[in-house]
């Protein structure tokens, strides 16, 4: 038997913790922990199915962030 709404209830706890550490890292200026949790988002959009264009849009600002160079990266 499943338990729909504790099946809720935990997602909606993974996507709070989830935007607690963006926001957490975005005030930190913490880019690694951004991008880590972005990739978790592109990951979900890309599951779900229904929103493939936001998951192709993620990765390619991860991809461009990821071949950018260290030191402006950090700026």
């Amino acid at each position: 038997i499943r338990d729909v709404p504790l099946e809720n209830t935990i997602l909606f706890n993974r996507d709070a913790l989830l935007l607690w550490m963006l926001v957490h890292a975005i005030k930190h200026g913490d880019v690694g922990k951004v991008m880590n949790v972005m990739y978790m988002h592109m990951l979900m959009f890309r599951g779900m199915g229904h929103t493939p264009q936001y998951a192709d849009a993620l990765l390619q600002l991860l991809m461009d962030l990821h071949s950018m160079h260290p030191v402006r990266r950090l700026v």
